[in-house]
């Protein structure tokens, strides 16, 4: 039995290696190949070097300022080195701490060589290792998708080789607490209306303000409110400050406002809260993941979709695998995984979750805890309650909850339990109150809450019922007893009509192509023997060839009295996308014969929709005919909105206008409404620049602009758009990510480079040296450009005169340096250059350059060249490059080359495309190519003899060379 369980093992270990190695084929299998003529490139491109090209997204070895991502999420910004693999199409990135850190790496997975490698690279410092080391000698399979464009640098590491961790999470490591700063909502409006010669003025204000320093937020808001004859008041509706508290996912904060119980109800309060933030959870735990089971037969890729979109996609190696770290997209849904093996087949099969609102993962925890002052207008001072509730995921799909109140008059508490199946998502939840007011009674009662939702994919239905049954009139919710004990009500226990039951139903149904349908249902009873309330809508919405149609119908019974209410709306688009109108009318009618019908119009006034206009007219039975207007004017500071209406015996007007301030070290900034948590984009001399994804919001003239919007706890793509942007100014980056904590002032600052595009043309004996595709290098070794078609360089140059360097592809192993300066009459945005390379001395990158100097050389006690013997001259030198006849083409090959004037000359041959290579003493100048029937073709060409460098020579006719350069 050992022995079968040992080689089944054996089995097992050798066909996930297989997996491995055919996946890994499989990369490079997939990578387009375009054939490109190395014949029809300018500079002598040789085919290696052609070849790099042929491959898409190349990349040329440097350093790089990158986004780094991890199996497409976000990690963090960094520096990474690309140096030439092995395989030449494909670089490699060189991994070093600064790289691992964020990726937790199961090392029990890893080879012992791969262990060694892991330890020996997490424990060195940054640029310790001897050698650059790949991520695939670490892990086979792994591996690193470079993309330039986009300046990101994608990890991609199979699910096997990584600690387990959920889904749509950010590494709490990198959430930012931001920068010190304050901001500000605020909005104005004035409303006036007149009704029968009866003139109303009304001014209303609005403030919603905070502030942030370090781990500390503040919240204030409050109203301001005037009108005839109506004191001016400014009434505050909250202020507290809070931090996060990211060890258990929550937060704490002091101050005034409303309780966060996510079970029960939420009431005002003055005092202290703890309560858990769903928004750090990763996605995959905030709710009740769905379970996907399958088998694989090899080192395979799951996918996953959901209604044709990929939703989650991972590798898992050979044998059965679980998926629980997915997000359930609603309560409901259905699922089509596909897995795709490492041989390239693929297997296909449907799973159906069902989750519901309140269901948890298994180990997950939700809680709220207040202390403090019951908080609402009228209430009586001093008056404290204590509100505690709690969620636990107990099973896969099975969750309990409880809560507890409690207050000098009142208590109450509530426990529920949360169970999903495969035919829907079952609830149910039994309260319990008491209230105990003085020189009266207690007044106690229990209430049972049951609901049930489920959806049936196959027909594309949603539905859901619900159910509350009081068992006593003395059951009170939380509010109503607060209310009661405050006076708030001003009359007896027993004078309200506090509910029985009630009975809810909701479906929704798709039509497909016809449309969608849904009902909504609701009874209700209470305690005052009042007549039975019942509610009942009905509708029907579709589109047709772009137009909208929707019928409705209601009908309400409520205190004995029926009414309904029946409607047909149709809205038509007219136009163009960017400045369309959309046309709509609707006639609604009740039970009663009293029908109304409108009809408007609204659309944008400009091609971006700064500036858009709502116009409408409608009438009644009793032909009273109303038409109103509004525009809305939105900037990038604010918006600004006025209406006016008519109607027989009425008229209104109104003007306001909303927007947002941000303070921070440098400054204040002017910004549309704010949200909750706000970024700041620094990009300096990049004014005009839009921010993608934001509405109007740009960068100023002072270097900065405002994201209004920020999503808390993950990644925030913010980009920026160039088209606005002078040709002086180029971002290093046009995107950048940030992860945010919730209220938080963050700062993302987009380097600039202010500096003079110019095309720079390379000439001089040493240019036809340099092929097509070379690397062009600043002093710091950084990649800046490549040498296009016809020796031409585009770079941009900081300053008036520098240098730059290139270097030669592989094979060749050149570098030149190359020096420039511009006149200071130039002033244009574009510059036109002409430049020689020089062999450059700067062998490694960074170092400075030391030109050669002619005046090294002891010219005087130069020997004389015509027959003389240079043996005791000391050791050869080689000399090596191309040989090209004046009219460009290359030399015959086979031709014999010698040194003119050596006494015992080596003697070699021109290879293909002219290529060559010879030994010549070090004070030779001059070489003689000889070919053809008797060798009668020959020509002579003149070389640097201080260079060891590749050089492209032109071989001319004896003819054409004068007595004294022989000599």
């Amino acid at each position: 039995m050992r022995i079968r369980k040992m080689m089944m093992r054996v089995v097992l270990v050798l066909l996930w290696v297989a997996s491995i190695s055919a996946a890994q084929a499989s990369v490079e299998k997939i990578i387009p190949e375009v054939e490109f003529n190395e014949q029809m490139t300018i500079g002598g491109m040789g085919k290696e070097e052609v070849a790099k090209f042929a491959r898409g997204n190349i990349v040329i070895a440097g350093k790089y300022r990158v986004d780094l991502l991890l199996n497409g999420t976000w990690l963090r910004k960094l520096d990474v080195s690309i140096e030439p693999g092995a395989n030449p199409y494909l670089e490699k990135m060189c991994w070093n701490r600064e790289l691992f850190q964020g990726i937790s790496i199961d090392q029990s997975r890893l080879d012992a060589k791969g262990v060694e490698q892991l330890n020996r690279i997490q424990m060195s410092q940054g640029d310790e290792l001897p050698a650059c080391t790949s991520l695939e000698e670490i892990m086979p399979g792994a591996g690193a998708a470079i993309d330039l464009a986009e300046l990101r640098v994608n990890v991609l590491i199979p699910q096997i080789y990584l600690q387990k961790n959920a889904m749509g999470g950010s590494t709490k490591k990198f959430w930012d607490d931001g920068i010190p700063g304050g901001m500000l909502n605020y909005s104005l409006a004035n409303y006036q209306s007149n009704s029968s010669g009866r003139g109303v003025s009304t001014t209303f204000g609005q403030l919603d303000g905070g502030a942030s320093a370090g781990r500390w937020r503040l919240r204030h808001n409050g109203s301001y409110s005037a009108g005839n004859g109506v004191e001016a008041v400014y009434s505050p509706s909250s202020s507290f400050i809070y931090t996060d508290l990211p060890e258990i996912n929550g937060k704490l904060l002091m101050g005034t406002t409303y309780t966060r119980g996510f079970d029960t109800e939420s009431v005002p309060v003055k005092g202290i809260q703890l309560f858990s933030d769903d928004r750090m959870l990763p996605l995959s735990a905030r709710g009740q993941s769905p379970i996907i089971r399958g088998q694989a037969k090899s080192n395979a890729k799951v996918s996953i979709y959901q209604r044709g979109i990929l939703v989650y996609q991972t590798t898992v190696p050979a044998g059965p695998f679980e998926i629980n770290d997915l997000y359930a997209n609603g309560y409901f849904g259905d699922y089509r995984v596909k897995i795709t093996e490492a041989d390239g087949s693929e297997s296909e099969y449907n799973t159906t979750y069902i989750s519901g609102p309140s269901l948890l993962p298994r180990g997950s925890i939700k809680y709220n805890a207040a202390f403090g002052e019951y908080d609402q207008i009228g209430a009586k001072s001093g008056y404290g309650i204590v509100q505690m509730g709690g969620a636990y995921g107990i099973l896969d799909n099975v969750s309990l909850a409880g809560s507890v109140f409690a207050s000098r008059y009142y208590d109450s508490s509530n426990v529920g339990l949360n169970v999903g199946s495969s035919v829907g998502a079952w609830s149910i939840d039994l309260l319990n109150s008491s209230l105990h007011l003085p020189g009266q009674p207690t007044y106690g009662g229990a209430s049972l809450r049951t609901g049930f939702s489920t959806v049936l994919p196959w027909v594309q239905t949603n539905f859901s019922i619900a159910s509350y049954q009081n068992n006593s009139e003395n059951f009170y919710s939380i509010n109503d007893a607060m209310s009661f004990v405050n006076n708030v009500y001003g009359r007896d226990l027993g004078a309200t009509s506090r509910e029985k039951e009630r009975l809810a139903i909701s479906l929704n149904q798709s039509l497909g192509s016809w449309g969608s349908l849904y009902v909504n249902a609701s009874q209700a009873s209470n305690w005052l023997d009042a007549p039975m309330q019942t509610e009942f809508q009905l509708g029907w919405s579709t589109n047709v060839g772009g137009t909208a149609l929707a019928l409705s119908a209601s009908k309400v019974k409520r205190d004995g009295a029926d009414s309904a209410l029946y409607s047909i709306t149709a809205s038509i688009p007219i136009g163009s996308s960017s400045r369309r109108t959309v046309v709509n009318g609707g006639i609604r009618s009740d039970d009663k014969g009293q029908m109304d019908a409108n009809v408007g119009a609204f659309g944008a006034l400009n091609e971006n929709a700064s500036v858009t206009y709502g116009l409408l007219n409608s009438t009644n039975g009793q032909s009273n005919n109303s038409s109103s207007g509004s525009v809305n004017w939105s900037t990038g500071v604010g918006v600004l909105s006025g209406s006016a209406s008519q109607s027989q015996n009425s008229s209104s007007n109104s003007l306001s206008f909303r927007g947002g301030l941000v303070v921070h070290r440098d400054g204040i900034l002017a910004a549309p409404q704010l949200g909750d948590t706000i970024t700041i984009v620094r990009a300096e001399s990049a004014a005009g620049a839009n921010i993608s994804g934001n509405g109007y919001s740009k960068i100023g003239r002072n270097g900065y602009g405002v994201v209004p919007y920020a999503s808390p706890y993950t990644q925030n793509n913010i980009e920026l758009d160039t088209h606005n942007l002078p040709l002086d100014v180029e971002l290093r980056s046009t995107s950048q990510l940030t992860v945010p904590k919730s209220g938080t002032i963050t700062l993302v600052k987009f380097d600039t480079d202010v500096s003079k595009l110019a095309i720079i043309k390379l000439e001089g004996r040493y240019s036809d040296l340099i092929p097509f595709g070379a690397a062009v290098l600043d002093k710091d070794g950084k990649l800046i450009g490549n040498v296009g078609q016809g020796k031409k360089i585009q770079v941009r140059l900081k300053d008036k005169a520098g240098k730059f360097y290139i270097e030669t592809p592989d094979g060749l192993g050149n570098r030149y340096e190359v020096t420039y300066a511009v006149a200071d009459e130039v002033k244009s945005s574009l510059i036109q250059l002409v430049a020689a390379p020089v062999p450059s001395d700067a062998l490694r990158v960074g170092e400075e350059s030391t030109p050669r100097e002619e005046a090294n050389v002891e010219k005087k006690s130069r020997p004389p060249v015509s027959g003389a013997d240079f043996s005791s001259l000391g050791d050869r030198v080689r000399i090596s490059g191309f040989l090209v006849h004046r009219n460009g083409e290359p030399l015959e090959r086979g031709a014999n080359i010698m040194a003119v004037g050596e006494t015992n000359p080596s003697i070699s041959t021109v290879a293909d495309d002219g290529r060559f290579m010879l030994r010549v003493h070090k004070y030779s100048q001059m070489l003689r190519a000889t070919w053809g029937e008797g060798a009668g073709e020959s020509c002579l060409a003149e070389f640097d003899r201080l260079s060891a460098r590749q050089q492209s020579l032109v071989c001319r006719d004896p003819a054409t060379l004068s007595a004294q350069k022989l000599n």
